[in-house]
Formats: C-alpha cells, sequence, structure tokens
C-alpha cells in the first residue's frame, strides 16, 4: 500500500494567495524577523462548503480523469472546476459546537488495485477505516457508496497518522490504543481484514484524547523513531526480537501539541524534534539535541504567547494541526499551521481571535535559522489536520482543510500568471461564498462604500440578509434584525441591521465580511451593545491578520456611531469581522463607511 505523503518534502515552488502575504517591512522595522529570501507566494481560495463534515481532508485523482480532487467529509469535489461533488460515505453537517465523526483523512491504494482510495481516522476512541474505490465506471454513478472496511477498532490520540514507520515499505496507521503506543499495518495479509497491530510501548496511560504525535529519525541511524509529548520511542530496525518493547527516551517536549517531527531546520545533518507546545493554548518550538544519543535537548521557540515578543512577531493560538512541504522552492522545508477554531467552543487561551491559515518559510544564515511568517488566510484557519499537495497537477503545493468553518482549498497562483486571471474561473464567477475580494469604492452621501463594479457591499445590511458576509456558528440564523421605526438615528441606519441580541440558543458566532479595499483615510459604523470582550467589532488586514481597530459597544439599548484613524493602512486589503463570543452580552453593527 502507498499513500499520498501528507508531508511532501520535496522541493517545488509554491506561489502564495491574492495579497495575503504579511508585510515582512512592518515586522522588520519592529526588529522582529529578518527580510524573507523568498519571491512572493500567492493562493486563490476556494470554499468548497460552509458546512462543518470533518477537520480534516486529503486530495487525489479519484476518478482516474487526470484532474486532482478534493475530499472533505463524506463528500468528494471533483475537479477540475470542483463545482460537482460526490457522498462516498453517509454523513451529515455538524454544528460547529460539535464534533465530527472524522478527524484526519488519508488517500492511498490500500489493495494495490491501482484505484485510490481514502482512510478515514474517526472520534478519538473511535474505528479508523478505508473506504474501498469502486472504480471509473462505478463512479459515473451519481449514487454509490464505497465499501467501507475496518483498520482498527479502536484509535486513540488526536493526531494519529499515515505513514511508514517499520521500514517494510508499506505505509502503517501510528496511534496510542489500550494506553500503548502501537501501530497497525497490513503487510502480508488481506487488507480488508482488521491490521495486525504492533506494540511500540507498554501500558503507560494513553487515552483516547491525548495530545501530540510523530514519526521521525531522532538520532540519525536511519531508523523512523515514534515521539510523544513527553520524548521518544527509538526503533531497534530488526534487532530486536518480535514483540519487544522499543526502548523510550524521556524528554518534556511539550504539555500536548498536535503533529510531531523529526526534521533538520537548521541544516546541520541532524533532526530537530518540531511540535506545537500546546494544542488549545500558545507555542511553537524545535528541541535540538545536545548528545549524540539525542537524549537530551535544548528548546528553541519559534511562536509564543506574545506578538511583541514572539521571534515571527505573531501569536497564534491553538496550533492543531501542522504539516511540513517546501513552500518556497529554496529546497528548505517550511511549517505550514494554524489556527483551530472552536476546538472547545470558545473555550481556550486565544479563541476569540481570526482563524489565521499560516506558513513559516524556514530560513538559513551560516549555522544559525530563523521562520518568516507568510499569512495564508484569516478566515478559515486549521482543523485537526492540515493537508498539502499538488491538486491540479502544476507542480506547485495545495493546501486543503476541513474545518469547523467549512471546506476549503488554497490553489497555489503560479508567478507568470495575470493577476485579474483565474486558476479556476468557474469557481471565481460563482463565488458562493463571498470570498472574492472588492477592489472599488463607490460614493454613499458624503462617505465611500466598498463595492465590486458600481455595486456597494451590502455594509449596511440592506438587503435584509447577509450578501457579502460569511456567518458562523448559532448566530447564523438570527443575526439580522429590522431597525424600529421611531429610533431616532432610523433615518441614519436604514431598515435593517446586523444584531446579535437574538433568542436563539446560544446565540453567539462571528460574522466575517467580504475583503475589500481601504481606499480612505478613516472609517466609521454604528456600534451598540455592552462593553464585553468577547462582543466586538474588529477591522483587520488580511495579509499580515493584524487587528487594525477594535471597538465594543457603550450602552446595551443606545446605537452610536463612532469612528477610526485608519491612515497608515490605506491601500490595504481588509475584512471586517463581528465578533460575539459572550454568553451575556451582544453586539449591534451597522453601517460601515471609508471617508477619503
Amino acid at each position: 500500500m502507498h499513500f499520498l505523503n501528507p508531508f511532501p518534502l520535496h522541493a517545488r515552488r509554491l506561489h502564495l494567495l491574492l495579497a495575503a502575504t504579511i508585510s515582512l517591512q512592518a515586522l522588520s522595522s519592529l526588529g522582529l524577523v529578518q527580510e524573507s529570501i523568498a519571491q512572493d507566494v500567492t493562493f486563490e481560495r476556494i470554499q468548497l462548503s460552509d458546512q462543518f463534515y470533518s477537520e480534516g481532508g486529503t486530495l487525489g485523482d479519484y476518478n482516474g480523469d487526470g484532474n486532482g480532487d478534493v475530499a472533505v467529509g463524506p463528500w468528494i469535489y471533483w475537479g477540475p472546476t470542483f463545482t460537482s461533488k460526490s457522498r462516498f460515505y453517509e454523513g451529515e453537517a455538524i454544528d460547529p459546537i460539535g464534533y465530527s465523526e472524522n478527524f484526519l483523512m488519508y488517500s492511498g491504494d490500500v489493495n494495490e488495485d491501482q484505484q485510490l482510495d481514502i482512510l478515514v481516522i474517526g472520534f478519538p476512541g473511535k474505528e479508523s477505516w478505508w473506504f474501498e474505490n469502486p472504480g471509473k465506471e462505478k463512479l459515473q454513478e451519481a449514487s454509490v457508496l464505497w465499501q467501507r472496511h475496518t483498520m482498527l477498532e479502536s484509535v486513540d490520540n488526536e493526531s494519529p497518522l499515515i505513514a511508514d514507520i517499520d521500514g517494510d515499505g508499506i505505509d502503517d496507521l501510528i496511534c496510542n490504543s489500550g494506553g500503548k503506543m502501537v501501530y497497525g499495518s497490513h503487510a502480508g495479509q488481506t487488507p480488508t481484514a482488521l491490521w495486525k497491530m504492533t506494540e511500540i510501548s507498554p501500558e503507560r496511560g494513553y487515552q483516547r484524547f491525548t495530545h501530540g504525535i510523530g514519526i521521525g529519525d531522532v538520532n540519525n541511524d536511519g531508523h523512523q523513531d515514534a515521539l510523544e509529548k513527553d520524548g521518544w520511542w527509538q526503533n531497534p530496525g530488526n534487532a530486536a526480537p518480535a514483540g519487544d518493547h522499543w526502548t523510550f527516551h524521556p524528554f518534556a517536549f511539550s504539555d500536548g501539541g498536535a503533529q510531531m517531527f523529526a526534521v533538520d531546520l537548521d541544516g546541520d545533518g541532524k533532526n530537530e524534534v518540531l511540535t506545537g507546545t500546546a494544542a488549545h493554548g500558545f507555542g511553537l518550538a524545535y528541541f535540538k539535541s545536545t548528545n549524540d544519543e539525542a537524549t537530551e535537548f535544548e528548546k528553541v521557540d519559534i511562536m509564543t504567547d506574545q506578538a511583541a515578543t514572539s521571534p515571527v512577531g505573531l501569536a497564534v493560538s491553538q496550533l492543531h494541526a501542522m504539516a511540513l512541504a517546501d513552500m518556497n522552492g529554496d529546497g528548505i522545508v517550511d511549517i505550514i499551521t494554524g489556527k483551530r477554531w472552536w476546538a472547545h467552543a470558545n473555550g481556550d487561551p486565544g479563541s476569540s481571535q481570526p482563524a489565521t491559515l499560516l506558513w513559516l518559510e524556514t530560513v538559513r544564515q551560516g549555522e544559525r535559522v530563523h521562520f518568516v511568517p507568510h499569512v495564508v488566510d484569516n478566515s478559515s484557519g486549521v482543523g485537526t489536520q492540515i493537508t498539502v499537495g499538488d491538486v491540479n497537477g502544476d507542480g506547485l503545493e495545495d493546501i486543503v482543510s476541513g474545518i469547523k468553518r467549512g471546506a476549503y482549498l488554497f490553489l497555489q497562483r503560479p508567478a507568470d500568471l495575470d493577476a485579474h486571471q483565474f486558476l479556476v474561473p468557474e469557481q471565481a464567477e460563482l463565488d458562493a461564498f463571498g470570498s472574492h475580494p472588492a477592489w472599488q469604492v463607490v460614493k454613499v452621501g458624503d462617505a465611500l462604500a466598498p463595492a465590486q463594479g458600481d455595486r456597494p457591499l451590502n455594509f449596511g445590511f440592506e438587503s435584509g440578509d447577509l450578501q457579502d458576509w460569511e456567518a458562523r456558528g448559532p448566530i447564523a440564523s438570527a443575526a439580522i434584525q429590522e431597525n424600529a421605526a421611531s429610533s431616532p438615528d432610523a433615518a441614519e441606519r436604514g431598515k435593517y441591521s446586523l444584531d446579535t441580541s437574538t433568542d436563539a440558543p446560544r446565540g453567539i458566532g462571528e460574522v466575517i465580511s467580504r475583503p475589500f479595499l481601504l481606499d480612505g483615510e478613516r472609517v466609521s459604523c454604528w456600534i451598540r451593545g455592552p462593553k464585553d470582550p468577547e462582543a466586538r467589532f474588529e477591522l483587520i488586514s488580511e495579509g499580515s491578520g493584524q487587528i487594525l481597530c477594535s471597538s465594543g459597544g457603550g450602552e446595551a439599548d443606545q446605537w452610536a456611531s463612532i469612528s477610526f484613524d485608519v491612515a497608515q493602512w490605506k491601500g490595504e486589503l481588509v475584512r471586517i469581522r463581528v465578533v460575539d463570543h459572550s454568553e451575556q452580552a451582544s453586539i449591534g453593527f451597522d453601517e460601515f463607511r471609508i471617508h477619503p
């Protein structure tokens, strides 16, 4: 069985998203990073769904037509346009406050019939399966479901992985199970049978929600070792008798991250251990061995909990998914990660941050290494998995994510592609989820409104709906309210407004605007609600993720007009985010305008 590698390390160029590269000049002026040696890399953002089905995704050519496809949750989105989809297993959309039965997804030819199958690792503690590709002829039928086969009956840990840990050329399922570190393999047996489980460790109390797992050659002896938050298990290769547990080398790498790697970041020929330090908090670090046996390590922070002092100038919380790839074609592996949105609703540190997806460029200078952040998107983030691979066969790496906000594909844009051309024009024309930027403004009274062509964006909500906005969470069903005609400001605010003071159960969530050009030096809006840090309006830079201005309410029942000086960010692409993560307070928002 050979799998589509979820961690491609080969050198390919990547060119990044429509004005979504972080402002390195701004960070450099603060002395936080050095200039990137990479060309700007851009992506084309394609939102495939706004429904939550899974927190992982995968890619491959499932029907053999030569076009790459994307699978997220029970759906396959067929390339090259991704406008049509087919269900390969039963499953319905889920409230983002809850959890999916699908945590991670991989692609590979399990039964070696030359058809690409799909593997699903379910909710922690439950079964994992592979779904057998029925073949090209059957896939032409609209309603065909793929046959499901169980790999292991109980898969613990929140970040299990598919990779070849035993060196036999057949990929394995590495996880915790029954309190032990184990891997499952179908080598030498019928792949439709339960996979044979091999114990790496004795019983150590690992449980279904254990955080932190991975593989890599920690001691550089040519074997893939097993990583966990409290140390690493040394792969004996063929030297140890069958049935013996691997040797454990304790070291406190983290409080519990997600995916872990052993990878040579600084170019000295020796691998470092890379991990997030808290999957439900802040922190990303690598650990450099200080002895030949790799039993002692020096910790080097990459990202911390305070942007002002973080080595990369950013502090993104809940890095619950991570992948490796050479994103800029310089032959050096880079880090792809981001914020997991609503892992525990709004209960984790940094929960109210924008849902950022980013990659960290690995820059070597002599014997030293540092990392330069590039923001890909501020309205998606990651789930429990982020997948990198070449979807459209152009030799460039793309990003696939299944998250609580929906399903996303970020296609690399070649350097020579005109800015006004699209890789997938059908998706651009459809613009189903209002994600394409508004580059124009139109005059409205004595102010300006962001516009697409001569159509002003719906930033006064006079369409009576959420056109030009993405709504996340339960608030989506009741965010637009009719203004009282007797209100003293009714003439200025019109008929409708966005107001989260809803009677819907747990009426919380976020409403996020279409990106638009900040073509002025001041902005204004109307706002209402009691002061609460978890109920607020924000203006966010699409390129850097920086919150440019923010305000909560003041008086619960009184609307007030507020304005902000944004002259220093004129010309940037931005979004509005209206956040209500409060169980007590609410926020009203209306009539956003730009002023020259």
